[in-house]
């Protein structure tokens, strides 16, 4: 049977020392200070069906943010004053979102041309409904 050295007890001290930290920092040991993990969530997230309507309609191809599309950025604009081509101003509600997606020449915002298309035969008045809220939630 092999013989074998004492220790060095600054030796031990210094690889004890570098295991707890090594493991520490992977999370393998535990340390004075507590750590807090969040948990993983597996819920799944399920779009708003006015944000599905929003991309299966195409809106997000020209209501794009800060008005880098073809159309004004809706973000922010529910319960805004928003001054219309002709110099008027209306208060962008749900009256206001629902006639532009209705018929969307009734009423142009002020420096955009028209071009968007009217989606009143194209929507059911539920999906109007849920495409509204999810405008407003902008």
């Amino acid at each position: 049977m092999p013989a074998y050295k004492k220790t060095c007890p600054t030796t031990l001290a210094a690889v004890s020392l570098c295991l707890s930290l090594a493991l520490g920092a992977c999370g393998g040991a535990s340390s004075a200070t507590p750590t807090t993990t969040s948990p993983v969530s597996t819920a799944t997230v399920v779009p708003q069906p006015g944000a599905q309507l929003f991309t299966t309609l195409g809106c997000h191809g020209c209501h794009r943010p800060a008005g880098t599309g073809t159309g004004p950025d809706l973000r922010g604009r529910f319960g805004q004053q928003q001054r219309l081509a002709d110099g008027t101003t209306v208060v962008t509600d749900e009256a206001y979102l629902r006639a532009a997606i209705l018929d969307p020449t009734a009423q142009i915002v002020a420096g955009y041309l028209p071009g968007m298309p009217a989606y009143g035969n194209q929507i059911s008045a539920a999906q109007l409904t849920e495409l509204v809220q999810y405008l407003k939630a902008q």
